[in-house]
């Protein structure tokens, strides 16, 4: 029951954060095919796409890598899940814990990172690659 009212919730705010992109922008998507249009509506993508659909799909990447294959320019779209793991960290915290009388314990405690590592990002979820103006390949972890 949890399980389904959590994926209830993240595909609310998956398609909330679309719409939000759509509304903001509605010249772009009137510019795309019906087919595209559904796709961007539904938070998919897929090959042949442009840079303004996954754009509306997925939001903006979180880096840009350009290189070349075949001899034609390419541009990476590289989405991470947004977390930063931060190898160095300091922080402040406080606590409280108890331990019974049979070994068993239990303790709560908050820690607030003052510091975390600007070079140690999360992940990859998702990575599109365009050539010209077109997706031609794409990766991603369920979304």
């Amino acid at each position: 029951m949890l399980i389904g009212i959590a994926l209830l919730l993240a595909s609310c705010s998956t398609t909330s954060m679309v719409q939000k992109r759509i509304t903001k922008n509605p010249e772009l998507f009137a510019q795309l095919s019906q087919d595209h249009q559904l796709l961007v509506q539904q938070g998919r993508i897929s090959e042949g796409m442009n840079k303004n659909a996954v754009f509306l799909a997925w939001g903006p990447a979180d880096t840009i890598q350009q290189g070349s294959k075949d001899g034609k320019s390419t541009e990476t779209w590289i989405y991470d899940d947004g977390y930063d793991y931060g190898r160095s960290r300091v922080g402040v915290g406080f606590g409280y814990g108890t331990f019974g009388g049979g070994g068993g314990g239990y303790g709560y405690g908050v820690n607030v990172p003052i510091f975390s590592d600007p070079y140690d990002r999360g992940y990859p979820t998702a990575v599109v690659v365009f050539t010209g103006n077109r997706v031609t390949e794409w990766q991603s972890t369920a979304r």
